[in-house]
């Protein structure tokens, strides 16, 4: 049904979000805040 297939969006669309969240606050802890660009 729409509402099972909408909460599972919602769990990958969440994993995604903080795997990206935890990235960025790793990134961004270690050096300026800007695009890796090859580095």
């Amino acid at each position: 049904m729409d509402v099972n297939k909408g909460a599972n969006g919602l769990v990958v669309v969440a994993i995604v979000l903080g795997l990206l969240w935890t990235w960025l606050f790793t990134y961004v802890g270690s050096t300026p805040f800007y695009l890796p660009k090859g580095g």
